[in-house]
């Protein structure tokens, strides 16, 4: 018994330690821009970001409660996915984290998958732009 304890104290240690937490791709970078066919990691604290290319990409967080992805086509708003809820919002700060590699996009809120290896084109060279002052954007 006193080993399950033990291996139980272990583990919540190590969680909290953050050993487990999604490491970003790449290195932490000082730009703002991204060169084309590059993998990526974004992380911004705010209620939007955007990832500003020919077809513009949007993440937006309403701090209700409500979530919604969408991308701009030709002037034309296209949803990828409508405002709906997301359990995992908060009133207060918010952490977007979006991730493209290999073609396909990742995204989470809060540190919580909310979009999975979703197949997407990124036309960048792009630039990010949110709705705070500072994001984080790491580059191989």
């Amino acid at each position: 018994m006193k080993l399950f304890y033990l291996a139980l104290a272990s583990s919540i240690l190590l969680i909290w330690l953050g050993l487990f937490d999604r490491q970003p791709l790449g290195q932490l970078s000082d730009q703002q821009f991204i060169p084309a066919a590059t993998p990526f990691t974004v992380r911004v604290v705010g209620t939007r970001l955007t990832i500003e290319a020919e077809s513009p990409f949007t993440i937006a967080i309403d701090p209700t409660g409500y979530v919604a992805i969408w991308q701009m086509r030709d002037g034309e708003r296209e949803w990828l996915r409508r405002w709906q809820t997301w359990p995992h919002v908060r009133e207060s700060e918010n952490e977007i984290s979006a991730e493209w590699q290999a073609g396909a996009l990742k995204i989470w809120i809060n540190q919580e998958l909310l979009w999975d290896d979703v197949p997407m084109t990124l036309d960048c060279p792009c630039q990010i732009t949110t709705s705070s002052q500072t994001f984080e954007l790491f580059l191989p």
